[in-house]
């Protein structure tokens, strides 16, 4: 390896480093994580091989994900960061959402969609309960957010209505 520690002499990736590209199906995969993991896995790539990265990231997407890529092929197979992040928005999450964005993502798990499944056991239910409250906890989130979070989601506004009350409430505040 050379005095870089990410390409070899050679100028290819190392296989240790395109081991770590994560890989993605959406029938299991949460698309958050695989956001998370791609992240990670960009900011320590070498910049002059980032359509290598775009590519493998790519073949590790199987089913639907992998199909909805190459209908945008041309546009991703480009040598920049922006590559990746077209492809994590094409596979629908959001590259750098804001901190209220996220803070809402861990409340609507923690309390809509944690729920103990068929097959899963009680133990593994609560650890994975107890993470995602922990997680919600360590956010100094406030009733009163929590509380209007939860009368915004179940209001029966549209989406573009609940962006402009939000927007609304920011101008007073």
């Amino acid at each position: 390896m050379s005095g870089e520690g990410s390409e070899t002499t050679g100028g290819s990736i190392s296989s240790q480093l395109a081991y770590l590209v994560p890989s993605f199906d959406p029938s299991k995969d949460d698309v958050q994580i695989y956001q998370q993991k791609v992240q990670l896995v960009l900011s320590v790539w070498p910049a002059a091989k980032v359509s290598e990265l775009i590519t493998r990231l790519i073949l590790n997407t199987s089913g639907s994900a992998f199909a909805k890529l190459q209908l945008h092929q041309t546009e991703l197979c480009v040598n920049d960061a922006k590559g990746v992040k077209r492809l994590i928005e094409i596979l629908g999450g959001h590259w750098g959402r804001t901190g209220l964005e996220k803070r809402y993502s861990d409340a609507e798990k923690a309390i809509y969609q944690c729920n103990q499944q068929q097959d899963e056991s009680h133990d593994s239910y609560l650890a994975r309960a107890d993470i995602l409250w922990t997680k919600l906890r360590t956010q100094d989130l406030k009733l009163e957010d929590l509380q209007a979070y939860v009368t915004l989601r179940g209001a029966m506004l549209t989406n573009d209505d609940k962006k402009r009350v939000i927007i609304d409430r920011k101008s007073v505040v």
